[in-house]
């Protein structure tokens, strides 16, 4: 069961039947808890949703209860719309019998009552976030080709974006509500546009979004893989030289890619370390793409430079499916056709280097190169054709505007549009709205007027063609009344109802001019200094709604606030009122904290889990944070609410040497107890999105490595200045130039600098760098610093280099003149000018072990006390060996004492009577015991546990087994982590 084996119309079946809703459901259980993990797991899941609702019946089932139970468990599991389940619910409850089953069956009414129960539990879940999710494909212009890899952004929210997956699909989710233009590009294609609605809470299909190809430059893409037994080779480096020089290395698949390639003649070379090396020749033409399947021979094989054959399988790159009665095209002239199995082979083909086009009725032609050299075996492996297609990238820009009032953001009626070049006029409706289709270019200047408004220009830029949605912004014309700040004043009123809103917070984004609605409704935000600034509303039961202004001149003006209450049911306990990202971008190695206010909508005192996520744009969790509790910059998970209560809490994250990108935090508020393999985000009573960037920071570290440690002044023995560098930023070190300085500790004069460069060095790569040698001419503790000679480039590495004054030495005896004969002279050598003592040496590698164990004793810490916390279990294999690695760590200097001794005493309390080391589960008494016994070994302190270890050892001994001289212990727990 996996997504390997889904049918092309999304649903999952046995051997060669149709597919199965029944079936279809489990599979979609089974993969949910992977999806954030793994793009393609998320596209199969979307592809088996759409399966699900398309098999749906009028009456909102799916055939017999278990069946339809199923498949309402598999939409709510992948976070489907709860409003486009509320009718198969209503239906699977009238389907109940008088006698309280389901079709009288113990597992149908199992699956019933836990399918409604579920829908239950997610529908008392409150989103307060004002967001959507945009879900939708990219293909090849004129094929079902999916591109892979496509980056799709929002063009108003332009940090928010993610990448298509293997199938092409993508999850864009975060958006804000309305409409909103989806910019999709990915290098050597041309860019599009389409815009998508987006609905609050809920997701939209955007459909299929088609890219054509750059007509000025072309593509290189392929497979490699081991020419005896067609395993894929990663680490393959692929090397083009002409025009211009271009490089690749095959990932984990095989898979390669180079795009924007400028088009000509090029030499190929492909090199593996245990591979013999391939070279050949390789031709690119504008707005086409070449294909490579090419293996490799390892070292040592025999090289047969006869003719051979030529075999592959020609396939349907959507389905896999054998192709039949393909043509296949040799540049030598050669043609052949494929069999019913897809197969074909060329007979008796000279070594070289060929090209070949791959083609078949209703399919695309592929263009094909490879490598025919001596000792392959002219396997070419499976060839993909994929079906032509009427999806076609747009030739036009189409233009959908809005022109509203910059103040209350109403609608512009009769607002007059002119596009500049070519001359083109048109005017808003009574919606305010617009449309401007066949622009044939891609920059466009609009002047937008509108009687009782101040004219403005705009200039539009468009990465590629396609729909653009964009609103246009008039200030109201006011006299110019010399004022330096502005009021803000209206009434905030409830959508539904039309009743005034009373404690509202309104503020503006950036909370530097805030207040409250009073009981009437009324706010008044006064010294408002900007002219465009953004303004906030919140408040408990209500969605936070945001309003953006744009003034022509400080004034008074009024704006009155609709709040969309929340959808109550009878299951709202908790809501996120707010949730705010720090307003700047962070930097790598920083913390960053978020806020968020949560309010308990009830009338009694409630216990909860708060729990947040982060994730990156391939939708992939990079972090699990939680809140610091107030007061305290220790983090907790378990919060006790009183009734009706609010709570502020920060929410820290440590961006650590995260890629520069926007990153999405999901704060969850969940039921304690509810965590589980079955449901890994438990009950979720509240959950909120916010979104935070980081930028690109180029940051380094490290420390001296001098050769010898210690010298003197005067010597002719040069110093050996090297130094251990670690990028510590989050973006590779490309051609960086870093300066030695060495200053006079007592004047600071500098003594000696000296420059070297960096030519390459990944993200959390070492190296040692050095700078050269040195003759010291100065005595004492010199001040040696290296800096970098770009100010982009962060971090400082000191140290210090003892230089003794020049040795002198002294030789004086008692006796200057003797007799002759045996005589005794005492004599005296007194050496000068050398501390010994001053000199250490230490291993370079020593500064890297050493931040590596300590960054990983702290998060090992920080996450162990999550778990406890958390889960309130003892988790025996978390904190036992947590508890091993902070406790060691901490011993020598490099963890936290108080992580250390907490978790120590959660291991130690939980021994119990009986001395067993548990917190529950008393059947798994031994593997518990056994960890905690292992653990407390690497305590320091055996005096504070020695009588702990040794009622838990009782306990182990008590519970062994013997057979004549043997003595064992049987497992009781041989499942999940420890098999």
């Amino acid at each position: 069961m996996n997504s390997g084996q889904q049918k092309t119309e999304g649903g999952w079946t046995n051997g060669q039947n149709i597919s199965q809703s029944y079936l279809t459901a489990l599979c979609i259980q089974v993969l949910a808890p992977y999806a954030n993990g793994f793009p393609s797991v998320q596209s199969a899941i979307t592809l088996g949703q759409t399966y699900l609702y398309a098999k749906r019946t009028v009456d909102g089932l799916w055939g017999e209860d278990f069946q339809t139970a199923s498949a309402i468990l598999a939409l709510i599991a992948t976070g489907a719309d709860q409003a486009s389940l509320q009718a198969s619910v209503t239906a699977l409850t009238a389907r109940q019998a008088s006698d309280g089953s389901w079709q009288q069956d113990v597992y149908s009414t199992a699956l019933a009552l836990k399918a409604l129960h579920r829908f239950q539990q997610r529908a008392g879940g409150v989103n307060t976030s004002a967001s959507g999710t945009v879900i939708g494909a990219v293909v090849l212009s004129g094929t079902g080709e999916p591109v892979i890899g496509a980056k799709v952004s929002s063009l108003t929210q332009p940090g928010l974006y993610v990448f298509s997956g293997a199938d092409g699909t993508f999850r864009l989710t975060g958006l804000a509500s309305g409409s909103q233009t989806l910019r999709v590009s990915k290098d050597g294609y041309s860019g599009t546009s389409s815009v998508a609605p987006v609905y609050i809470n809920q997701q939209s299909d955007v459909g299929t979004i088609a890219l054509a190809l750059n007509t000025d430059t072309g593509i290189f893409r392929g497979l490699v893989f081991d020419d005896r037994d067609q395993t894929t080779l990663d680490i393959v480096n692929i090397t083009l030289t002409g025009p211009q020089t271009y490089q690749a290395i095959s990932n984990s698949q095989g898979q390669f890619e180079l795009a924007a390639i400028t088009p000509g003649d090029y030499s190929l070379s492909f090199n593996k370390p245990g591979y013999i090396s391939l070279a050949g020749q390789l031709s690119v033409s504008a707005g086409s793409v070449v294909n490579m399947n090419q293996s490799m021979l390892q070292t040592g094989a025999f090289l047969d430079d006869t003719a051979g054959n030529l075999t592959g399988r020609i396939v349907d790159g959507l389905t896999g499916l054998p192709v039949r009665s393909a043509q296949f095209n040799l540049s030598n002239g050669s043609s052949v056709s494929s069999d019913s199995t897809g197969r074909f082979t060329v007979f008796s083909v000279s070594r070289g280097s060929y090209q070949a086009s791959v083609s078949a009725t209703n399919y695309q032609m592929q263009s094909l190169s490879f490598e025919f050299s001596v000792g392959l075996s002219g396997q070419l492996g499976d060839i993909n054709l994929f079906p032509v297609s009427d999806v076609s990238a747009p030739g036009y820009l189409t233009l959908l505007g809005e022109v509203v009032d910059g103040v209350s953001g109403l609608a512009i009626q009769g607002a007059t549009i002119e596009v500049i070049d070519p001359a083109l006029t048109v005017s808003s409706n009574t919606q305010g709205e617009f449309f401007i289709t066949e622009l044939a270019f891609l920059d466009v200047e609009l002047r937008i007027s509108a009687e009782g408004y101040i004219g403005k220009i705009y200039n539009l830029s468009s990465s590629g063609f396609g729909d653009i949605q964009q609103r246009f912004v008039l200030s109201p014309a006011i006299v110019d009344t010399g004022k330096t700040q502005s009021k803000l004043s209206g009434v905030i009123k409830d959508s539904v109802s039309g009743l005034p809103v009373p404690n509202v917070t309104i503020q503006l984004a950036d909370a530097s001019v805030s207040a409250s609605s009073d009981a009437a409704g009324q706010f008044v935000l006064n010294n408002i200094s900007e002219l465009t600034f953004s303004v906030q509303a919140f408040a408990t039961g209500y969605i936070e709604t945001s309003r953006q202004l744009t003034l022509s001149t400080h004034a008074s003006y009024t704006l009155d606030i609709s709040l969309n209450p929340l959808s109550q049911t009878v299951d709202d306990s908790f809501q996120i009122v707010t949730l705010k990202a720090p307003l700047e971008a962070a930097g790598a190695n920083e913390t960053r904290l978020f806020e968020a206010t949560v309010a308990n909508l009830t009338d009694q005192a409630r216990d909860v889990l708060i729990i947040a996520d982060v994730i990156n744009a391939n939708g992939e969790v990079v972090a699990s944070v939680t809140p610091y509790r107030p007061g305290t910059t220790e983090v907790d998970s378990h919060f006790n609410f009183a009734a009706q209560e609010h709570k502020v809490l920060t929410i820290p994250w440590a961006t650590a040497q995260n890629a520069p990108g926007t990153y999405q935090l999901v704060l969850r508020i969940v039921e304690p107890g509810t965590l589980s393999r079955a449901l890994p985000s438990g009950v979720v009573l509240a959950e909120a999105q916010v979104s935070s960037r980081i930028d690109a920071t180029l940051s380094f570290s490290g420390t001296l490595v001098i050769q010898p440690p210690i010298t003197q002044a005067g010597t002719q023995t040069p110093v050996q200045l090297d130094a251990l560098i670690v990028n510590s930023g989050n973006t590779a070190l490309d051609n960086q130039g870093l300066e030695l300085s060495i200053y006079h500790p007592e004047t600071n004069v500098l003594i000696h600098q000296v420059a070297t460069s960096i030519d390459h060095m990944a993200i959390s790569d070492h190296l040692i760098v050095s700078f050269g040698e040195w003759i010291p001419s100065e005595e004492g503790n010199l001040a040696i610093s290296i800096i970098a000679q770009q100010p982009a480039l962060l971090g400082q590495v000191e140290g210090q280099l003892y230089v003794g004054d020049k040795a002198t030495g002294t030789f004086t005896v008692d006796k200057a003149i003797v007799p002759e004969g045996d005589q005794t002279v005492q004599a005296k050598i007194t050496l000068e000018g050398v501390d010994t003592a001053r000199g250490t040496l230490i291993d370079p590698l020593f500064f890297a072990v050493q931040q590596a164990v300590s960054t990983g004793s702290h998060f090992t810490a920080r996450e162990a006390l999550n778990w406890q916390k958390r889960n309130r279990c003892m988790g025996c294999h978390i904190q036992t060996q947590s508890l091993v690695g902070v406790a060691l760590a901490y011993q020598k200097g490099l963890g936290d004492k108080l992580s250390a001794n907490t978790m120590y005493n959660m291991v130690a309390s939980s021994q119990q009577s009986d001395g067993g080391l548990r917190a529950n589960h008393p059947q798994y008494t031994k593997t518990q015991t056994a960890l905690g016994l292992w653990s407390l070994t690497a305590w320091d302190d055996l005096n504070t546990s020695f009588r702990t270890l040794y009622k838990a050892a009782k306990h182990m001994y008590d519970r062994r087994s013997q057979s004549g001289n043997q003595t064992w212990w049987r497992p009781d727990h041989v499942s999940g982590w420890w098999q």
